[in-house]
């Protein structure tokens, strides 16, 4: 998918990590309602389950709240805690809210395999989501039945450092991509990867040069607090381009 679209735009895809954490409050309405005027191609947030099986947007396996009261996502119902005002000034975020209030793609990192199951559930309820969602998680045994249950879904394992084979990680789970930490990442990686049909997206390079590195080593997509800065790269390089 990542590696098609690419071509297509002559630029990697760029999504707004944690909602544009470095732009607003990370994985907060304001963000994701706010994220589309950059023109970002996808949003990203991460999920975890509640005792009620409710998959909840929060990065951390528990919420903050105002007064700073730590609340563990999964020892606890959703409706115990929907209420509560928490640091970001919000109450808090089901991944249902968040695909309903955006138009673009929605990557969803799942943190914790206990949401898997739920997420499919979801999925099978609503197949439209197969074209809005993209399901990345380190857990990647969790991939392989979303892409055997759903043709149209794509998937990606996220990976820290860079293993020998990318290709056979990334087919061992069904996942039609792989993502990485950018530092490091290099054409050659990515060019082997694309050799084998499997799409390379990096996550959260937020300064000017390194974004442009990664745009240079040809991946596919990336995901940054600083969306509008990876169009500022990708715009002036496409300038100088032209010369």
């Amino acid at each position: 998918m990542y590696s098609t679209d690419f071509e297509r735009m002559n630029r990697p895809y760029v999504v707004a990590h944690r909602g544009g954490a470095g732009l607003f409050p990370e994985n907060s309405r304001k963000a994701f309602q706010s994220i589309e005027k950059t023109g970002v191609d996808g949003i990203e947030c991460d999920i975890h389950v509640s005792a009620d099986n409710r998959l909840v947007v929060n990065h951390d396996p528990f919420l903050v709240t105002e007064d700073g009261k730590k609340i563990v996502i999964k020892d606890e119902d959703f409706k115990n805690f929907e209420d509560q005002i928490l640091k970001n000034g919000e109450t808090p975020l089901l991944l249902e809210d968040v695909i309903n209030m955006v138009e673009c793609r929605v990557v969803v990192e799942v943190k914790d395999p206990n949401a898997a199951s739920i997420l499919l559930k979801m999925i099978g309820e609503n197949l439209n989501y197969q074209d809005r969602i993209i399901v990345t998680s380190f857990f990647h045994k969790i991939l392989i039945p979303f892409r055997k249950n759903f043709e149209k879904i794509h998937t990606a394992a996220l990976i820290m450092g860079f293993p020998a084979d990318p290709v056979h990680l990334a087919r061992s789970c069904f996942a039609d991509s792989v993502a990485f930490y950018y530092h490091g990442m290099e054409r050659s990686y990515v060019e082997e990867c694309h050799r084998g049909g499997i799409g390379v997206s990096v996550w959260n390079p937020v300064e000017y040069g390194d974004i442009k590195d990664m745009v240079q080593a040809g991946v596919d997509l990336i995901a940054t607090d600083r969306p509008d800065m990876a169009f500022n790269v990708i715009n002036e390089m496409k300038s100088m381009e032209k010369g």
